[in-house]
């Protein structure tokens, strides 16, 4: 297991990142739409689904501009 893969988010850090609510990722967490894992109280996203989905949404946007002739 590399570091990436050993490497945990938490809501709040990842609501940050995303600079979205923290509701809106727990209801997402809720939902089973974000895959996380409950420690104590607290609830955890791997980094590995976290860059997955930010490299997703990066090729997404650049598909896009590049179909609108903005690149």
């Amino acid at each position: 297991m590399n570091k990436e893969e050993a490497t945990m988010i938490s809501i709040p850090e990842l609501a940050k990142r995303w600079k979205c609510s923290r509701h809106h990722i727990w209801n997402q967490v809720q939902d089973k739409e974000i895959p996380a894992i409950q420690v104590g109280k607290r609830w955890f996203i791997s980094m590995m689904y976290v860059n997955e989905i930010e490299t997703e949404l990066n090729k997404s946007l650049l598909e896009r501009q590049q179909t609108n002739g903005k690149i």
